[in-house]
């Protein structure tokens, strides 16, 4: 955390030893899992924003599973407007490229506070510009995934020799809170930072990141880091 700054910055710091035996990292990510009653309308870029149905909404008896467990028929919502939706959380994923802003809204309440992860850069990501990947879907969840196998498989996991070193800074993304007396549009009431002016990475802290204590992959595979 930064003095006066309205958010903190995350990140990781993933190294395997020389000495290591060899390991595969299939997924690494960074995951928030807000308030279900505070946060009820999200936004993932300027043309896709909406209110959401709820975690319990996509459970039976409310809800019908459909070809794979993160698609689901809602058929007895709380909230009769999403009654016949098809929930998905990959409907909510976005290109590398495009994924700079994301978040929720506790929209329609005293005071609305928005919730909001920037990716200041895309550059310490694997996969290149045109990956895709998951921003935030019901729960509310938001998520960066620092490397993940979605829409690519295997072929992108990072495969560490037996006696190789390798270390990798995931991150930083900056967690950005805001909030606004008015009641009115949602998307206004918890305003996301202007897509123009996302906060930058922070001078002169990068390379002390890499020297602070580092997440020691185990031997295991797959693995996952986050912070």
């Amino acid at each position: 955390m930064l003095r006066g700054s309205p958010g903190f910055y995350c990140y990781a710091v993933v190294e395997h030893a020389a000495d290591a035996p060899a390991v595969s990292i299939s997924e690494a990510r960074l995951a928030f899992k807000l308030n279900t009653a505070r946060f009820n309308y999200m936004a993932v870029s300027d043309a896709i924003q909406r209110y959401m149905p709820s975690a319990k909404d996509r459970e039976s008896p409310r809800a019908k599973r459909l070809a794979y467990g993160e698609a689901v028929l809602l058929v007895d919502p709380a909230n009769p407007q999403f009654k016949g939706e098809v929930d998905d959380k990959y409907q909510y994923s976005l290109d590398n490229k495009d994924n700079r802003v994301h978040g929720w809204v506790g929209a329609g309440q005293g005071n609305p506070m928005g919730f909001w992860v920037v990716t200041p850069s895309n550059e310490f990501k694997i996969g290149g510009p045109l990956k895709r990947e998951l921003t935030s879907h019901v729960g509310p969840t938001s998520v960066t995934m620092f490397l993940g196998t979605h829409y690519v498989g295997s072929d992108i996991v990072a495969r560490i020799d037996d006696g190789e070193y390798w270390k990798k800074v995931m991150g930083p993304v900056f967690v950005y809170l805001n909030s606004n007396p008015s009641k009115g549009d949602p998307a206004r009431s918890g305003r996301t930072p202007r897509r123009g002016r996302t906060p930058k990475l922070p001078s002169g802290r990068t390379a002390s990141w890499s020297r602070r204590t580092s997440t020691r992959l185990p031997s295991e595979a797959p693995s996952s880091a986050g912070c």
